[in-house]
C-alpha cells in the first residue's frame, strides 16, 4: 500500500493582506499529479487544513472540490486530521458528506467509526480514533489524533475520573492517547500514527512561533508507540525528521512559503510504501513554489526602481531592502508599489545604524508574544520578566478556549 503524508494547507491563508487561494489551487492540483503518477492508496492530511477557525468561503469550497477530486469516487481514501488552526466542529461537520466520497475526518479526540465500506476500502473501527483499513491483501492499521488543546485534554483526563491523569503533563498525557490507539498495531500490519503537535527538537519557522510559548505544548520522542512504523506530522512548516523517532516520522511540511522565514524552503510531499523493507525509507515529491517569498537588496533608490523595472514580469512576494540615507517619501514608496504591486514590505536600511528600519511596518513575521514583548519594552524601558510573559502566554491560552467553545456553538456551519 502507498501512503502520501502531507499538511499544513493553510487554505484562505493572507500573506500582509494578499490572498493566496490561487496558489493552494495549484498545489493541490500538483498534490492530485502526484496522488495519481504514484498510484497513491491512501493521502494522510496531519491538520491545519484551513488557517483560521472561520475560513473564507472560497476557501471551503477549494477543500471540497479538490479533496473529492483527490479521493475520486473512494477510489483513493482521504485521512485528515484537525490542527490547531482548524475549528474540530466546523471541519467535522462534513464528516458524512466526506465518507460518502472516500475521506476519513478526525476533528475531536474522541471520534470513532463504524465498520463500513468506503469505496473500495474496509474499514475497521477499533475505538477513539483508531482504525484498520484493508484493500484487497493490504492492510494498514491507523492511530489518528487531532490537534489536543490543553482543555480537550483537561476535559478528557477529567472524564476518566483518575486523579494521576489530571497530574500529567502535556506530553504525558498526548502519550497516553497515542498509546490508547496505537493498541491494536501489531508486528504483522503497518502502523501509522497520524497528529498534529510540536515535538522538542523540531526546526521552527515564524509560522508556527505561537503555539510553542513556554514549552506548553511540546511533545517529546518517547511520547509515540514503539509499535508504529511511521509517524505522520504536522505543525512545522519545513520537511524535516521528527526528532528522537530514528528515522520513523516526519514533518511533511507546508506546500507554500507562509512566511519570511521560510524564504529557501523547499516544499513537498512524503511518500511512504508500506511493502518496502525497513528501515523504511522516505521518497520526498517537491512542490513547485508557484509564487515563492524573496528578499530583494538595493544599494539605492535608482537601483531598486532599476530592478523592479527589470524583473516585472517575475512572479514572486517581494520584501526590498534599499540602502539610504535619508527615510523614502511617500511618493517614492508609491512609485515602487506601482513599479511592482506584489512588493510586500520596503525597508531602508541607513548606513549609520546596524539594523534596519522599515519604511512601512510588517508584522508578518512576529507572533503575538513578540508584539506584546516588544510593546513592552518601549512603554516601560526594559523587556518583560519571563515570569510575565508566562502569565501572558497562560491568558491567551484561556482565550483560545473561548474561542473553542464559541466555535461548538457555531460549528456546523460548513460552507
Amino acid at each position: 500500500m502507498k501512503l502520501l503524508h502531507t499538511s499544513d494547507w493553510h487554505l484562505g491563508r493572507l500573506i500582509e493582506t494578499q490572498p493566496r487561494l490561487e496558489e493552494q489551487a495549484a498545489f493541490l492540483e500538483a498534490l492530485i499529479d502526484i496522488a495519481e503518477r504514484e498510484s497513491v492508496d491512501v493521502v494522510l492530511v496531519a491538520g491545519d487544513v484551513y488557517d483560521t477557525y472561520n475560513p473564507p468561503a472560497r476557501a471551503e469550497r477549494l477543500f471540497f472540490e479538490k479533496v473529492k477530486k483527490l479521493a475520486d469516487g473512494g477510489r483513493r481514501l482521504i485521512v485528515i486530521v484537525s490542527g490547531n488552526h482548524d475549528q474540530p466542529v466546523r471541519l467535522g461537520a462534513a464528516a458524512s458528506w466526506a465518507a460518502e466520497h472516500g475521506v476519513i475526518l478526525c476533528t475531536d479526540v474522541t471520534d470513532q467509526w463504524e465498520d463500513q465500506q468506503i469505496g473500495r476500502f474496509r474499514i475497521s473501527g477499533k475505538g477513539p480514533g483508531a482504525l484498520a483499513v484493508s484493500v484487497g491483501d493490504d492492510a494498514l492499521d491507523l492511530a489518528l489524533l487531532p490537534f489536543p488543546s490543553e482543555s480537550r485534554l483537561g476535559e478528557l483526563m477529567s472524564l476518566s475520573g483518575k486523579e494521576e491523569e489530571l497530574q500529567l503533563s502535556y506530553s504525558e498525557r498526548v502519550k497516553l492517547l497515542l498509546q490508547e490507539r496505537a493498541a491494536h498495531f501489531t508486528d504483522k500490519t503497518f502502523g501509522a500514527v497520524v497528529s498534529h503537535l510540536f515535538v522538542s527538537g523540531g526546526e521552527l519557522s515564524d509560522s508556527e512561533r505561537t503555539l510553542q510559548w513556554g514549552g506548553a505544548y511540546t511533545v517529546f520522542g518517547d511520547a509515540f508507540p514503539e509499535s508504529a512504523n511511521y509517524v505522520a506530522l504536522g505543525h512545522l512548516h519545513k520537511p524535516q525528521s521528527v526528532a528522537g523517532l530514528k528515522g520513523r516520522g516526519r514533518y511533511s511540511g507546508s506546500p507554500l512559503q507562509y512566511s519570511r522565514s521560510e524564504t529557501g524552503y523547499a516544499k513537498s510531499v512524503t511518500l511512504i510504501d508500506t511493502k518496502a523493507e525497513l528501515p523504511l525509507e522516505f521518497q520526498e515529491h517537491f512542490i513547485p513554489l508557484f509564487k515563492p517569498i524573496e528578499i530583494w537588496h538595493a544599494g539605492s533608490f535608482e537601483e531598486a526602481e532599476d530592478c523592479l523595472i527589470r524583473q516585472a514580469d517575475r512572479q514572486a512576494w517581494v520584501y526590498l531592502e534599499i540602502e539610504t540615507g535619508q527615510p523614502l517619501t511617500n511618493g517614492e514608496i508609491r512609485r515602487l508599489k506601482t513599479l511592482y504591486p506584489d512588493l510586500l514590505s520596503i525597508e531602508p536600511i541607513f548606513p549609520d545604524q546596524t539594523g534596519s528600519v522599515t519604511g512601512e511596518v510588517s508584522l508578518e513575521s512576529m507572533d503575538v508574544h513578540e508584539l506584546f514583548s516588544r510593546y513592552y519594552e518601549r512603554e516601560y524601558g526594559a523587556p518583560p520578566d519571563p515570569e510575565l510573559m508566562i502569565r501572558f502566554a497562560s491568558l491567551l491560552r484561556s482565550e483560545d478556549t473561548e474561542g473553542e467553545s464559541e466555535g461548538d456553538a457555531k460549528g456546523g456551519e460548513a460552507v
